[in-house]
């Protein structure tokens, strides 16, 4: 591969890298002038909008699937696409952002959006270890100092201090695991460390390596017990942050996750005779997936906050995925990936509609809904659509998203992980979790709110919500479509 090649394969981070100095060079020029802050938001986000208009142009168009040396760029078609939910992702942050940051440094934060964007390209663009954990560092980072961007709110400094603590700590425990791989397999290429891990027989040094790893991912994606920084952040960030965490990263982290456990990893470690000796990977997933999908749903019912209970509700998804992940070495993951853009799609509406209703009414609490069908009957009709897809009702897309994935589960062999209770287990939290999606959904619709005001939508975000709900509905109706682009 020639340099020539090398810029088309990177063609649309690269173009996301000039929109963010374009960005910074614009920003700072107007504040300078002592252009209004409502100015230079309008003017930001509409050139983070043209930046996504042309690195989606440019995954159409130019960019090549193809492949590097040691895995440092995989570029298939499906990372391509999940590239281009991405960008709708970012679009939807900005927009969000553009009426509801509180910030001097609105150039600098549109900046960090798009470069954790990047790192999340390139976790999709790579099957090389050390270049994986660079771009979910790169991701990380830029999403620590947007979670302590509101400096007028003290809640937003603990949201950034304690995400940026957990992360700091799971980054050493991942770095640390995948160190060790690099030691046993003497290569950072996924491909073939799976391939001498699959005939190394069971030793301490290999399990604890995958629990570490294991472990740092559990923190990336907020699955229990490794979700402690996930409340305390969705609540104190600035709402636009949180809805690109709770969306964005979810996508990407989960995609390089099973990439790196299924292609990397042996579904068992064996012993000299052959015989299954210790716990694999698929083994602490499924514990992964059990706490989370029991903890997240049953600390939910008790939330009143509605940005804490999406925080908890998240990291009962993230138990759902991982039920994907230990379908995905069999299956293959457009189960998992169906679920993850769905849901993803479904959490920045959500956090679009909480985002207008704390913006009216100066909080999040469950109280702060009553009336909204009112006060703002298209936000109303928009948020019930978000909740009923998170809470799997058809048809919106949710409900096929969890008919894939625990159909999949049921679908793999006998002796494996005890499907059935799995997959039982799955139903019950899911019929709990119903109960706290319709009180927030009893609030807007039951409940009367005497003498509240109503609700005005600026036009940016009227488009989210209408884009989000229209692609929530679409994908419940015709899930064929998306699950033949994945």
């Amino acid at each position: 591969m020639n340099y020539g090649d090398l810029l088309r394969a990177f063609s649309a981070e690269t173009l996301l890298v000039l929109f963010a100095g374009v960005i910074a060079f614009a920003d700072g020029w107007l504040a300078r002038k002592g252009r209004a802050e409502q100015l230079r938001h309008q003017i930001a986000s509409g050139l983070l909008l043209l930046a996504c208009a042309g690195a989606g142009w440019s995954l159409v168009r130019v960019t090549p699937p193809c492949m590097l040396p040691d895995g440092m760029i995989v570029s298939t078609d499906v990372g391509i696409h999940l590239k281009g939910v991405i960008l709708v992702l970012l679009s939807f942050t900005g927009l969000i952002a553009a009426g509801t940051v509180r910030t001097h440094h609105i150039g600098e934060f549109y900046i960090l959006l798009i470069l954790s964007a990047i790192g999340m390209f390139v976790m999709l663009s790579t099957e090389n270890l050390l270049m994986a954990f660079v771009a979910l560092e790169l991701a990380s980072i830029a999403l620590y100092i947007l979670a302590g961007f509101d400096k007028k709110d003290v809640r937003s400094a603990e949201a950034a201090m304690k995400y940026f603590l957990f992360g700091g700590v799971a980054a050493a425990f991942l770095l640390f695991g995948l160190s060790l791989v690099y030691g046993l397999t003497g290569s950072l290429d996924v491909r073939v460390v799976g391939r001498s891990l699959s005939h190394m027989p069971a030793s301490p040094l290999l399990l604890t390596a995958t629990v570490m790893v294991m472990a740092g991912f559990a923190f990336k994606i907020a699955a229990a017990p490794f979700h402690l920084w996930a409340p305390d952040a969705y609540e104190g960030a600035p709402v636009s942050v949180a809805a690109f965490v709770a969306s964005a990263s979810k996508v990407a982290g989960f995609a390089l996750f099973v990439k790196l456990l299924t292609v990397g990893f042996p579904g068992t470690f064996l012993t000299r005779n052959g015989l299954w000796d210790a716990p694999s990977w698929m083994s602490l997933a499924v514990l992964l997936s059990v706490f989370s999908m029991i903890w997240g749903n049953v600390a939910a019912l008790k939330q009143k906050s509605v940005k804490r209970l999406l925080a908890y509700s998240a990291v009962a998804h993230a138990g759902y995925m991982l039920i994907g992940v230990l379908a995905a070495p069999k299956l293959g993951s457009n189960a998992l990936l169906y679920y993850a853009v769905t849901y993803a799609l479904a959490t920045v509406g959500a956090f679009g509609a909480v985002a207008a209703v704390e913006k009216s009414c100066g909080s999040d609490k469950l109280d702060a809904f009553a009336g909204l069908m009112r006060r703002s009957p298209f936000l109303a009709i928009c948020m019930a659509a978000f909740i009923l897809s998170l809470a799997g009702i058809p048809p919106l897309a949710g409900f096929f998203g969890k008919f894939y994935l625990f159909a999949a589960i049921l679908k793999m062999d006998g002796s494996s992980l005890c499907r059935f209770w799995l997959a039982g287990l799955a139903l019950a939290t899911s019929c709990v979790s119903l109960y706290y999606y319709l009180q927030i959904l009893k609030q807007v619709f039951v409940v009367e709110k005497e003498d509240a005001d109503t609700i005005g939508l600026d036009t940016p975000l009227r488009w989210v919500l209408g884009l989000a709900a229209a692609g929530v509905l679409a994908a419940g109706l015709f899930p064929e479509a998306l699950l033949r682009v994945l």
